[in-house]
């Protein structure tokens, strides 16, 4: 009896979840019938922007005898601000024109600017986070957002207008280097 009742919730459950609309689960697929969240999309990247300055200021204020505390804060917040863009580039249709050069505007005026900043900072301060113990915490940071980065550039990028392309192209490509650069730099144990 207990077996009937789970199996036929159970078929409940997946006859309604197959008739409700759900946005895909890949980023290289567009629902064409999703509205566009290009603005959404470009406040993402704003955010990503002002998360990496914010953690940017801690790092440089970081010495041995301080805390780690605001430099994990940071990276946590990144991660975060970037799985909600992420989330709104993902569940969108095609951006207008418009939005997609807002979208390439963002890119390279301020995380292509920010991202490539911050990575040099932290760095040069891969010898206090080694002393401290820090160094592998900062690379499982570096590492989660590359592949933030890498998920959200994916799914933004298929969605762009093609005049977009080159110029948010050029500023994903400048925040990829820079972000495989610092997971480089950290993964090397001679550095």
């Amino acid at each position: 009896m207990l077996f009937r009742t789970i199996t036929t919730t159970l078929s409940a459950l997946s006859t309604t979840a197959l008739s409700l609309p759900t946005p895909s689960s890949s980023p290289d697929t567009i629902n064409l019938s999703l509205p566009s969240n290009g603005r959404a999309v470009e406040q993402g990247i704003y955010n990503i922007d002002r998360e990496t300055r914010t953690l940017n200021t801690a790092v440089l204020a970081y010495t041995p005898t301080s805390s780690i505390d605001p430099i994990l804060h940071g990276w946590a917040e990144i991660d975060r601000v970037n799985r909600i863009a992420y989330d709104a580039a993902k569940t969108s249709g095609a951006f207008t024109q418009p939005e997609s050069a807002a979208i390439a505007t963002a890119v390279t005026r301020s995380v292509g600017v920010s991202i490539p900043v911050l990575v040099a900072n932290v760095k040069a301060k891969k010898a206090e986070f080694r002393a401290a113990g820090y160094d592998n915490s900062i690379l499982s940071a570096l590492n989660l957002i590359l592949f933030d980065h890498d998920s959200f550039s994916a799914a933004t990028g298929l969605r762009l207008t093609v005049d977009a392309l080159p110029e948010a192209g050029a500023g994903a490509v400048e925040v990829d280097l820079a972000w495989r650069d610092g997971v480089a730099f950290y993964a090397d144990s001679a550095a």
